[in-house]
C-alpha cells in the first residue's frame, strides 16, 4: 500500500495526466490501477500528440496501417493509433 491508496480511502480518485504505448503495452498501467489505486487516465490530442509525436513507440503499427491504407489521411492515422 502506497500513498495513492491511503488517498483514495479518503475519497480521492487519482487520474493520470499521459499515457504512451510503453505504458499500456508492458503493463505499466495495468500495475497502476491494480496494485498502485491509479483510478483512470485523461485523454486529448496534446497528450496523444507527446505520446506519439516523440520517440519511435508507434512507428510499427503506422507502418502496417499504412501498407494496409496507402494515401490515408493524418486524421485516419490518428484515429487509428489512438
Amino acid at each position: 500500500m502506497g500513498r495513492i491508496n491511503d488517498l483514495e480511502k479518503l475519497g480521492q480518485a487519482i487520474w493520470l495526466d499521459f499515457i504512451d504505448r510503453k505504458l499500456l503495452a508492458e503493463g505499466g498501467l495495468k500495475k497502476l490501477i491494480d496494485e498502485d489505486g491509479v483510478t483512470g487516465v485523461t485523454s486529448n490530442p496534446s497528450i496523444f500528440e507527446k505520446a506519439m509525436g516523440h520517440g519511435n513507440a508507434y512507428d510499427a503499427e503506422l507502418a502496417k496501417f499504412d501498407k494496409a491504407h496507402p494515401g490515408a489521411s493524418a486524421m485516419a492515422r490518428y484515429e487509428h493509433l489512438a
